[in-house]
């Protein structure tokens, strides 16, 4: 299963490159821990990988990993979509895509299909003007449970002074799917809707690394198994380089 997943990813990667002439970049990241949606994946410091193509055309695909030893692992998530600029009113620039994510998981149990259990995929369309995004995302079968759930987020980068910027971002997590999840991570097991914030400080340093501290919290009333954020919020550090090649 795995394996024509993987397959799948680098073909995603390489259909931009014969078609168009375009950019690959990547970024390296040791961060004190890794959370998804403010639910933790790591029980500890996580080491992040990203490889991104930028077609001129506006198509993009990539690929992103990280250690997620709290589900049993690895994570390799893949990427593709499509996205242009418009020009609204003739006066304001705004950058719109869609396209689709694949969360895939190393390490865990596998189901009677052969698929990890956490194994899923989400499309997603989303629209950013100046430094606001909000993006739509939609599952048919959230983190493998068979149930749809829905994510919207939406972030803030501000510049603050020279190098520094706030990033803020906040999602409203919804549906069946989501209900199902928070039941195997929450006290007592009570399943339910949520919502998820991050705060972070960042700052540009030379040779395009760049460092972070901040906060990431849920609504949730998270259990303590796995160690996965029962107490909240949590606190990150993360230092990350970016490559264009």
């Amino acid at each position: 299963m795995h394996r024509r997943l993987v397959t799948l990813m680098l073909a995603c990667l390489a259909a931009p490159a014969v078609a168009f002439d375009g950019q690959f970049s990547g970024e390296l990241k040791l961060a004190s821990d890794y959370l998804f949606r403010g639910i933790d994946r790591t029980d500890g410091p996580a080491l992040q990988g990203e490889l991104d193509y930028l077609a001129q055309g506006g198509a993009y695909a990539g690929v992103w990993a990280s250690n997620a030893g709290a589900v049993g692992g690895s994570e390799v998530d893949t990427f593709a979509g499509y996205g242009r600029t418009i020009t609204v009113h003739d006066l304001y620039p705004v950058r719109v895509d869609a396209g689709v994510v694949g969360y895939l998981f190393t390490g865990d149990e596998q189901s009677s299909a052969g698929r990890h259990k956490l194994d899923f995929a989400e499309a997603f369309a989303g629209a950013r003007l100046g430094p606001a995004s909000l993006k739509l995302l939609i599952s048919p079968s959230y983190a493998n449970t068979g149930a749809v759930a829905a994510a919207i987020r939406g972030a803030l980068h501000w510049p603050l002074i020279g190098a520094l910027k706030l990033s803020v971002e906040a999602g409203v997590n919804v549906g069946e799917g989501v209900r199902e999840y928070t039941a195997r991570v929450t006290q007592g097991g009570r399943g339910r809707n949520y919502l998820d914030y991050s705060t972070l400080l960042e700052y540009a340093l030379p040779a395009d690394f760049e460092v972070a501290a901040g906060v990431v919290g849920t609504t949730l009333d998270l259990g303590d198994g796995h160690d996965r954020n029962g107490s909240q919020p949590h606190y990150l550090i993360e230092l990350g380089k970016h490559f264009d090649f």
